[in-house]
């Protein structure tokens, strides 16, 4: 989708007899931009890294996640933690169900962080970032120091511009080649999460390593207690 922003003038011109007479209307082109629905560009409406590497790895890790809710609450717990009714019939014990409601909570708060962390905006430099004023001028503009007037003015530096995406470039930003666009503290770009760690969507990142662990964790309980019932005596 193209999207064009014009604006239309209509000028008078006066004729040497005094009347006036109207002139076309000039169409001036302002810009013209391709918004995409889902992208990583200046002017995508959501953001979403269109990389197959990056896509496959998110639903790799979502089937993961599901595999590991059925495979705990469905063949490890049941007889783990249950209990035989008077008709014969094994049923799962207060423990096991506060287990598998834990557990399918933990997971599906996994899966939430990693959402947001790859559709949340890592902290890309928009396209008309302009570098913030000195500070030092700012302070003299504020208290009025009269003593810096004497003082030759120092020579401004010039602005960082990336070679890559043309624009202005802050301190601490890097480019990321899979992403095409400068990040603001920029940590690295991640397959799993199909996108990139940035200012942006680290604190998802970060959940979503947490509430994995305690997922593994969780999965290696019934594991911990056969191993430890091997050196159970009775």
């Amino acid at each position: 989708m193209q999207r064009k922003n014009t604006t239309k003038q209509t000028a008078t011109k006066t004729q040497p007899d005094g009347r006036t007479a109207a002139v076309a209307p000039a169409t001036t082109v302002v810009a013209t931009v391709v918004r995409k629905r889902y992208g990583t560009g200046h002017f995508d409406e959501h953001w979403l890294n269109i990389d197959c590497c990056g896509l496959f790895c998110a639903a790799l890790t979502y089937f993961l996640h599901s595999y590991g809710c059925y495979a705990v609450c469905r063949i490890l717990i049941p007889p783990w933690m249950n209990y035989s009714t008077d008709d014969g019939v094994r049923k799962l014990s207060f423990w096991g169900i506060l287990h598998t409601i834990t557990f399918c909570s933990i997971a599906l708060m996994a899966v939430i962080s990693h959402f947001k962390a790859m559709t949340t905006d890592p902290g890309a430099v928009p396209a008309d970032a302009e570098p913030i004023p000195d500070e030092l001028d700012n302070s003299k503009a504020k208290e009025g120091m009269e003593d810096l007037e004497a003082l030759p003015p120092r020579p401004k530096k010039p602005s960082r511009m990336c070679r890559r995406c043309h624009s202005y470039k802050p301190n601490r930003a890097h480019h990321c080649s899979i992403c095409k666009r400068c990040i603001i503290k920029m940590d690295h770009h991640c397959p799993w999460v199909n996108n990139c760690v940035g200012i942006g969507n680290h604190k998802y990142f970060l959940l979503f390593i947490l509430y994995t662990f305690f997922f593994l964790w969780i999965c290696d309980l019934p594991s911990c207690d056969k191993i430890l019932s091997m050196f159970t005596y009775h």
